[in-house]
């Protein structure tokens, strides 16, 4: 994986993607590090590790593998630079099942976990919002090379 943050750091520096695109990674990024700080803090503070370590690497693999994909990533050939599509249907059925995943989320852990249900959420969230970047970064990968594979 780190790599990755590599030929994205190089594509940034080249001019090679989207002014837009690098912002809302970051943003991602950011919004990750700040939920990752509340998820540790109520760790010391008592939440069992255990079951918030599973919600976080879960939220990992949903965000990676199915959230990741609520905005494509594609080449601009005009602009020669790697961008934020539009959504299409697809992108917003993700974002549908997206709130309905956090309603359920908030619902079950609130009714079985009461006293600890913040920390949980949050670190499902966490997982979720880092795993959607770390798979805008692999997707950004993947169009890049394929269309330079062309070339």
């Amino acid at each position: 994986m780190p790599h990755f943050f590599r030929e994205v750091s190089v594509l940034q520096q080249e001019g090679k993607l989207h002014s837009r695109l690098v912002n809302r990674l970051r943003m991602l990024f950011g919004i990750a590090a700040i939920l990752l700080a509340i998820t540790s803090y109520n760790v010391f503070e008592g939440a069992d590790i255990l079951i918030t370590g599973a919600l976080a690497v879960v939220g990992l693999v949903l965000g990676f593998y199915v959230f990741s994909r609520m905005s494509p990533v594609q080449w601009n050939e005009e602009q020669e630079v790697v961008e934020a599509g539009k959504m299409d249907v697809f992108g917003y059925s993700m974002i549908g099942l997206y709130i309905v995943f956090e309603i359920v989320i908030r619902t079950v852990l609130t009714n079985y976990f009461a006293g600890n249900a913040e920390a949980f959420i949050y670190a499902a969230v966490f997982g979720i919002i880092f795993g959607r970047a770390c798979g805008m970064i692999v997707e950004i990968h993947r169009v890049y090379t394929v269309t330079h594979q062309k070339a």
